[in-house]
């Protein structure tokens, strides 16, 4: 069936089944999944004449990943065609780790929008080509596209700094949590008097 049906073209389909979609069967947000069957006929229209979109997409913002990763358990991944798009930070080296599938490539970094982080892993031979497309840019910051993620929740400590700022008028408590604080943590006073020079 699979050789019959090319993506973008308009079909009519009769005699299948429908189920409700969950896990890996969830490539989108809908709540219904079409099943074949040996009796499954698909003719293919040679005319639109149905404005139908011709790829099904949805466009969230960064800050709602975890709730779209958390709606699975990480042993029944939600296989969403996920693309990320942001701004690189703390790109890692590569490292060879043992998995069960032989020693393996990866290479770690964090992709952001400026107010929310995640943290990406990159596998096998991609990892070195990632690596060495990074290695090679010359402007900054470096914004990447990262395609078909599949996205997964740890769980891992948690970050918090609150931080008291006062002048003689008014006085204000200021929570960081996570990214942000792993920010600021890993910034010597030097580096945070050059970046505030550069904002102001």
């Amino acid at each position: 069936m699979a050789g019959n049906i090319d993506e973008g073209s308009i079909y009519v389909m009769s005699n299948f089944y429908t189920k409700e979609a969950t896990g890996s069967l969830k490539p989108v947000s809908s709540k219904i999944l079409i099943n074949f069957s040996p009796s499954t006929t698909v003719q293919k229209l040679t005319e639109d004449d149905f404005m139908i979109p011709l790829h099904k997409f949805e466009f969230v913002d960064l800050g709602d990943l975890f709730s779209i990763a958390s709606k699975c358990p990480n042993d029944e991944y939600p296989e969403y065609s996920t693309v990320i798009i942001g701004v690189v930070e703390d790109f890692e080296h590569v490292s060879s780790i043992k998995t069960k599938f032989g020693q393996m490539n990866i290479v770690k970094f964090r992709i952001t929008d400026g107010r929310n982080s995640h943290k990406v892993t990159i596998w096998g031979d991609l990892a070195v080509k990632a690596k060495n497309d990074y290695n090679k840019t010359v402007e900054t910051p470096v914004i990447a596209i990262v395609t078909s993620t599949r996205l997964k929740t740890y769980k891992k400590k948690r970050y918090r700094i609150a931080i008291l700022a006062e002048d003689s008028s008014e006085a204000y408590n200021f929570i960081l949590m996570d990214s942000a604080t792993r920010h600021l943590t890993s910034m010597t006073a030097t580096k945070m008097q050059s970046e505030m020079l550069k904002a102001s």
